[in-house]
């Protein structure tokens, strides 16, 4: 697979979490424009800085992406002609790599499971969902402080996720490729015992 193709992927990957951002983002603002009262909450609404809000999204996006693109570049690289001497060896190497990496993912995406009805409970003993469905909202500081909270969550949960679903993409693609270069080596040795 070429950069550009990595790098499609890569955007294809993300984009789905960027979205729910989005969402979840736009869903505080509204929270945030409802509460009357305070006018120091009221001074980070995104109706008075648009353009800051906007600007730091795509800023973090593009950080985000870059970074990710660069560790899988990272990894990816300097994997030698398939007749060399250190190819096994640093196919193994990256197999072994990306296996410790999804094995991470898993333990990570167990621990979050787990955290989730804390954080659940959390946002329903703020009364959150409550003030969502009527009429008048006034979120106060703890209320806001944990929708945050739950924004911040579903950014590390997807980001392990999507870094889970990629290693273990590239952890299936050393695998076979392993498997294809053991399956050579076989198929030489017979051919040169046959001689």
């Amino acid at each position: 697979m070429n950069e550009k193709d990595e790098m499609k992927q890569l955007i294809q990957r993300k984009i789905s979490m960027y979205f729910v951002l989005v969402v979840l983002f736009f869903v505080f603002d509204f929270l945030l424009s409802q509460n009357k009262q305070d006018e120091w909450i009221n001074q980070f609404s995104f109706a008075r800085h648009r353009l800051i809000y906007l600007l730091v999204f795509i800023a973090f996006a593009l950080v985000h992406l870059l970074l990710s693109y660069l560790k899988m570049k990272k990894r990816k690289d300097k994997i030698p002609e398939k007749n060399s001497e250190e190819y096994h060896f640093l196919l193994q190497k990256e197999y072994n790599y990306y296996e410790r990496e999804v094995a991470l993912g898993d333990r990570k995406l167990d621990f979050l499971k787990e955290v989730s009805p804390i954080i659940v409970t959390f946002v329903f003993l703020q009364g959150l969902f409550e003030k969502i469905f009527t009429e008048s909202i006034q979120m106060e500081f703890s209320e806001i402080l944990g929708f945050v909270i739950v924004l911040f969550y579903v950014f590390v949960f997807m980001e392990t996720w999507h870094t889970y679903r990629i290693d273990t993409g590239y952890l299936l693609q050393f695998k076979n490729e392993l498997t294809e270069f053991d399956n050579q080596e076989k198929r030489k040795e017979k051919e040169g015992c046959q001689h």
